[in-house]
């Protein structure tokens, strides 16, 4: 995957002195295509004795099945940032008004700015209730909206949450610790090599309907050379992704 490389940065000029020309260069780094699929048999018997049909079940289970597949490939690449911020050992060690929003910004840098309107947290649905419990969310609105009442997915500091728990959740010692994912704009991809596809075929030897699903697509941080296992970008913060680890 090629990208284009910093240019190098401005400098002071000289009266009568000619500035020295410089280059833009690319580079390259890697994604991995992932193959997946899913193969289910339904016997005759099945069909002839369930109250429903089995093949429309399991034909309307493949599209969530293979999202969640993604999902998790998604969440494993954002994990390769190298952006992370643990706040377990402090103050509570939960995410709140302060030491999360502190967590993030310290993991952000100036590139803060970027995440405004167009970036996402992905949390587990603890840390979500920790937001709600302890009033963050809530105090973001000064509109007069109701997160409460309304149900809708809330903001947090101009950033919309996603909620997902395949995020990854380590337990030490008997505790549970949360990562969160701060995610900038285009800072995860998704592509397909071919879509989903699902293939239905007869095996009159087992009397049985067969039923496959398969995908063949990347999940892949931008900023992150999946071959060489190693950061791409010229500098950390440019992976625009903050792991922040919580209670």
């Amino acid at each position: 995957m090629p990208f284009w490389k910093r240019i190098g940065s401005l400098t002071s000029l000289t009266e009568t002195v000619a500035m020295t020309t410089g280059r833009i260069q690319a580079a390259a780094e890697f994604a991995t295509v992932q193959r997946a699929g899913i193969a289910l048999a339904v016997y005759d018997t099945a069909e002839l004795v369930s109250k429903a049909d089995p093949t429309a079940e399991i034909a309307s289970q493949f599209g969530r099945r293979t999202a969640e597949f993604i999902d998790n490939q998604l969440m494993l690449e954002a994990a390769k940032s190298p952006n992370t911020t643990n706040i377990t050992g402090v103050g509570s060690g939960i995410w709140d008004q302060n030491t999360g929003i502190t967590a993030m910004i310290a993991g952000l840098g100036d590139n803060y700015a970027k995440m405004l309107g167009a970036g996402r947290y992905i949390m587990h649905s603890k840390v979500l209730g920790d937001l709600l419990k302890t009033g963050a969310i809530q105090n973001q609105y000064q509109s007069g909206m109701d997160t409460l009442k309304t149900g809708m997915l809330p903001y947090l500091n101009g950033v919309l949450i996603s909620v997902s728990d395949l995020v990854t959740v380590t337990v030490v010692s008997g505790v549970p610790h949360y990562t969160t994912f701060i995610v900038g704009p285009d800072a995860l991809s998704l592509m397909y090599q071919r879509n989903v596809l699902v293939e239905f075929d007869r095996d009159i030897l087992l009397r049985a309907d067969i039923m496959t699903c398969s995908v063949d697509f990347a999940a892949h941080l931008e900023g992150w050379d999946d071959q060489g296992n190693a950061l791409a970008a010229e500098q950390a913060k440019s992976v625009h992704v903050v792991t922040v680890v919580s209670l």
